[in-house]
């Protein structure tokens, strides 16, 4: 079994073991930071969508954030790592109004 296989099945085995509570707060600030994280992109959104002005924004750029970020989703899906499928789903998300509004007022 990988390592990290192998990690996710002895924590899912080991319910009834207490988790310690600094790994617990761990999580939990991960949770939070998988979904700001990718909300930092909205002033970039907001930017493009009320002013119509896409000048400096790298269609190719933001393209290829997609692009890398649907192979990612895939391996977090895969391996049932909620945080980083929902800050994943979240960066698509992100990304893909980035491009929409480029190519609407580009």
């Amino acid at each position: 079994m990988r390592h990290g296989a192998h990690h996710l099945y002895l924590r899912k085995k080991s319910k009834e073991i207490t988790i310690n509570p600094q790994v617990k707060f761990l999580d939990n600030v991960v949770y939070v930071v998988s979904v700001l994280f990718p909300l930092t992109t909205l002033p970039q959104i907001y930017q493009i969508f009320s002013t119509q002005d896409v000048q400096g924004i790298s269609l190719l750029t933001w393209t290829l954030y997609i692009a890398f970020s649907i192979p990612m989703l895939i391996y977090t899906i895969v391996h049932k790592v909620k945080p980083l499928i929902i800050m994943n789903i979240l960066w698509i998300t992100m990304y893909s109004l980035v491009v929409v509004g480029t190519i609407m007022y580009g």
